[in-house]
């Protein structure tokens, strides 16, 4: 996905009219938009895509104190460049 979320937009205008067209309930009555109006479906993909990039930034910081760990730094000096206390680290790596 493009950081500039054009691919997310791009899915919901996708998803947004397959449920306008394609979906309808018996009696041609249509299935409610579920990316319009704030629904839970919308706030659910909110929320997973902030879940998604907090835990990228977590491995990420965790594969950065492996790599410091690995050159020869202590624990003490990860924790003096980091600010993370070196039972976080011990625990982290």
């Amino acid at each position: 996905m493009d950081t500039d979320g054009t691919s997310l937009q791009s899915m919901h205008r996708v998803f947004s009219l397959f449920f306008k067209n394609r979906l309808k309930r018996d009696d041609n009555i249509p299935i409610p938009n579920p990316f319009r109006g704030g629904t839970m479906l919308a706030e659910k993909v909110n929320r997973w895509i902030a879940e998604y990039k907090a835990e990228g930034k977590a491995e990420g910081r965790v594969s950065i104190l492996r790599r410091m760990k690995q050159t020869g730094m202590s624990i003490a000096d990860i924790a003096q460049v980091t600010g993370l206390s070196e039972d976080e680290i011990k625990h982290l790596i």
